[in-house]
């Protein structure tokens, strides 16, 4: 199972792909966590992306390419993958259709929110993390997340019309229960894997 997880920051795509990963037994690879572990290691080129995340910025095409790819080659995405952060731009996403060529993907899930619901959940996010004494991520404030709202609106939308014209869009109501839009999900992925076994 080839999924992608679509929708705009703080929509609840992390905590959906976490859940499907587990059904289905494959990894949830989330390009923000891969870019916050390199900031983590202190190296040249994470103080590079954390400078550019602090400011709600978008990380260079190729570099976010290039650790997709990378990732995408290792052994436990052999058997099925959830993209979540990527592509985020149609350039990106005609990338990753060369990149999989004949292995695409089978089903890219949309989570669709109100925009001021998703300020107020980056809110609750950060005090949450004061609340438990962990790292508040650095992207987490309001000004942060209405610049990538923005970026958002600019450069992925455009990638629902992408997928909706390859017949592999789904749209669900991000605004549910999470437990709700987790069973709309299991759903779609249910119906594609019969497709795929019996296509």
């Amino acid at each position: 199972m080839r999924l992608m997880f679509l929708g705009a920051p703080g929509a609840g795509k992390g905590t959906q792909a976490e859940i499907v990963s587990r059904r289905y037994k494959i990894p949830h690879l989330s390009t923000g966590e891969i870019l916050r572990s390199e900031v983590r290691s202190g190296t040249e080129l994470g103080l590079s992306i954390r400078s550019t995340m602090e400011a709600g910025g978008l990380v260079s095409d190729d570099l976010i390419s290039d650790v997709v790819a990378r990732r995408l080659q290792q052994g436990d995405a052999a058997r099925g993958f959830i993209l979540d952060g990527f592509p985020r731009n149609v350039a990106q996403a005609r990338w990753l259709d060369g990149l999989l060529a004949d292995e695409r993907l089978d089903a890219v899930v949309e989570l669709v929110v109100d925009e001021t619901v998703v300020l107020e959940r980056v809110l609750n996010r950060a005090r949450a993390a004061l609340a438990n004494s962990t790292e508040v991520r650095k992207d987490d404030d309001v000004d942060t997340m209405r610049v990538r709202l923005e970026a958002y609106r600019v450069a992925t939308r455009p990638l629902s019309a992408y997928y909706r014209e390859q017949g592999l869009l789904f749209r669900v109501d991000g605004m549910k229960g999470v437990h709700e839009v987790t069973d709309e999900i299991l759903g779609i992925t249910a119906r594609e894997t019969v497709a795929e076994q019996f296509g």
